[in-house]
């Protein structure tokens, strides 16, 4: 009985270990937001002005606001990692947004699905790897 709770116990560490690197990677790409020393510069060159710019980020904060619960209910009911996969499947969509939608209306969009899916990683990581 004994040794069955400790090959159980050992399986667990090993999945752990497992998850550790993925999610060192997973906050390295989050946390590497290479693109806002220059995203101001981006968002002028487009024909933004500072208002609408700073519009963007108050769409962005605001999505955070709003979507922070409801990520947070769906990751206790379908799970951590299915949340972290939903974020990261939504991050890219705001950055080809950004990408091929360069006016007002696509940045904002793309501000938006940004909050959420930082929503979607709020806490997530940290409950994984405790």
């Amino acid at each position: 009985m004994l040794q069955q709770k400790t090959e159980q116990h050992n399986l667990e560490n090993m999945k752990l270990r497992s998850n550790l690197w993925k999610l060192r990677i997973l906050q390295g790409i989050r946390f590497s937001v290479i693109a806002m020393p220059i995203i101001v510069i981006f968002f002028k060159t487009n024909g933004l002005s500072y208002f609408e710019i700073f519009l963007t980020q108050v769409f962005f904060s605001a999505a955070i606001i709003i979507s922070e619960i409801p990520c947070g209910y769906f990751a206790d009911r379908f799970g951590r990692k299915t949340a972290l996969v939903t974020g990261s499947i939504i991050l890219p969509v705001s950055v080809a947004l950004i990408a091929f939608w360069q006016t007002f209306a696509g940045f904002a969009l793309a501000a938006i699905f940004t909050g959420i899916a930082f929503s979607f990683f709020s806490g997530n990581e940290s409950a994984l790897l405790y």
